[in-house]
């Protein structure tokens, strides 16, 4: 007998609420600081600052317009956001659009490694992808988020068919269902479990790219710091900075889907519960990003270091200076 809690975890709306307006304020700052406060990144910002607004794409539609909830172990959940709320959008369709833009989002910090290890690979002329190459991946780029978002539409079944099995295989359940306005359900079948298989080998092999993309750039900045201009080097150590603090942030928070991938694949015992950890976790990645650019980048650090002095010093008292003749006539 399968064990589903119905009920609203309370504490994962809240944190849905908390963590979509921290998000906002901080990703918001991230776009004017790339804009205005970064131009020695050169056109390097315009990527970082792609990745940046598809981040906040990516926390507004789960934290505010989705809002999904588990039903662990069952490949199912439901949506309590304002598109269900107040447009009566299908979880379905939310479930969708989460994959479309988490795939966009993803590849958005991929081409950002990309683009910084060519532009380092053409200065020294090592290492450059071929053209063809490069037209294939950015072929991939399109079709990977519209082919995910082709198989959710492929192992999607209608509502009557949900309901009719449920009604065969956990009719103790139903109820349960029955007070939810917005679920989906995907019967797990070979098929579906050979999706999820290879979203778990392609989240492995996109960490394997990010590794081997990293390890060449340190290798190709050693070059570049002897063969070119002192401010050339720079320009791409800061670039740089930023992309070590992306790649340790997103390796963390890309755990949670590949572990809630295993949860659902094995069944894990209290796996709602993990589940809702899990999406925890993944939502506060923008935020813990920000943070991290915050603590660790050099433009972000000086912006706030003068913020913190110009402040100090209009919070300074002035010390009051007796003019020579007045001291003297005392």
């Amino acid at each position: 007998m399968i064990d589903i809690d119905f009920t609203e975890p309370e504490w994962l709306l809240t944190y849905y609420d908390c963590i979509g307006l921290l998000s906002s304020i901080l990703n918001l700052l991230g776009i004017y600081l790339l804009i205005f406060k970064s131009g020695r990144l050169g056109t390097f910002r315009f990527h970082f600052l792609t990745f940046q607004i598809l981040s906040v794409l990516t926390d507004i539609h789960l934290t505010i317009l989705m809002k999904p909830i588990p039903l662990t172990p069952l490949f199912a959940g439901y949506t309590v956001g304002i598109m269900p709320k107040y447009f009566n959008i299908s979880a379905h369709h939310c479930a969708m659009l989460t994959g479309f833009v988490a795939v966009v989002q993803l590849e958005s910090l991929v081409l950002c490694f990309a683009k910084m290890h060519q532009a380092i690979a053409v200065v020294l002329n090592t290492h450059v992808v071929p053209r063809f190459l490069e037209y294939f991946c950015y072929s991939l780029c399109i079709l990977c988020p519209i082919g995910l978002s082709g198989c959710i539409e492929y192992f999607h079944i209608s509502q009557d068919e949900q309901w009719m099995y449920l009604l065969q295989v956990y009719p103790e359940l139903v109820p349960g269902f029955q007070t939810l306005t917005h679920f989906v359900l995907y019967i797990k079948t070979r098929h579906l479990n050979q999706l999820l298989v290879t979203m778990i080998l392609s989240g492995m092999s996109l960490f394997l790219i990010f590794v081997l993309f990293l390890f060449d750039i340190f290798n190709l900045m050693v070059d570049l710091k002897i063969r070119r201009s002192t401010s050339y080097y720079q320009k791409h150590k800061e670039a740089m900075h930023s992309l070590m603090v992306q790649f340790v942030t997103s390796s963390i928070c890309l755990v949670p889907p590949f572990m809630l991938v295993i949860v659902v694949f094995f069944k894990v015992p209290h796996g709602q519960f993990l589940s809702e950890i899990f999406i925890a976790w993944f939502v506060s990645h923008s935020s813990i990003n920000m943070i991290s650019l915050i603590v660790f980048f050099p433009p972000y650090q000086n912006f706030f270091l003068r913020f913190l002095k110009r402040k100090n010093s209009k919070h300074t008292t002035p010390v009051a200076v007796v003019p020579a003749a007045m001291s003297s006539g005392m």
